[in-house]
């Protein structure tokens, strides 16, 4: 969308509501000379939601995976007030999937996305963390948070995830991957 001038609110909301409704619009760009500027004015719109979560590895290589509501994710979830992002992920990984003895071993992009909850548009900021563990431990979804699987899925499978995952967590799993070939 090549916009003249910097929309004001509530052209941002219409905007936005139209793209909500379209089912046939899968995402928007923006053209615009100062980039920073216009992220700041769309996120005007929204009630901003900060999150955690990790991408663990085996020692063999393979990936846990979750699958939630009808798709495969990462583990995650929203950060507690004032706890480190980096407690939450390994807090949040644990909570979904059982595993224990988590560590660490580097800080990943962050994602942005996009959902209604009760009505309000959210965004959300993941921080992520790659994560490793031992794959011999008892896996747990926790089915209260629509968690059905548990899996770890070894990288040479990693397409039947990519067909049915969300755009932000093929995004980092594609960055992920080019890092660690």
């Amino acid at each position: 969308m090549l916009l003249p001038m910097m929309p004001t609110s509530n052209q941002f909301d219409r905007i936005i509501h139209d793209f909500e409704h379209d089912t046939n619009q899968l995402s928007f760009e923006f053209i615009c000379a100062n980039p920073m500027e216009m992220f700041l004015k769309f996120a005007e719109s929204y009630h901003k939601v900060y999150a955690a979560g990790g991408l663990v590895c085996s020692s063999e290589g393979d990936m846990l995976w979750i699958f939630r509501n009808g798709k495969w994710d990462l583990p995650k979830g929203k950060r507690q007030r004032n706890e480190k992002f980096s407690t939450c992920a390994l807090r949040e990984v644990e909570e979904e999937t059982g595993l224990r003895n988590l560590k660490i071993t580097n800080e990943l992009p962050q994602t942005l996305h996009t959902y209604m909850e009760n009505g309000k548009r959210i965004l959300k900021r993941t921080f992520w963390f790659e994560m490793h563990a031992d794959k011999t431990q008892t896996l747990t979804p926790q089915t209260e948070e629509g968690i059905t699987k548990v899996k770890w899925i070894a990288k040479s499978d990693i397409n039947r995830v990519r067909r049915n995952t969300y755009r932000s967590i093929i995004n980092l799993l594609e960055d992920y991957l080019k890092e660690n070939k």
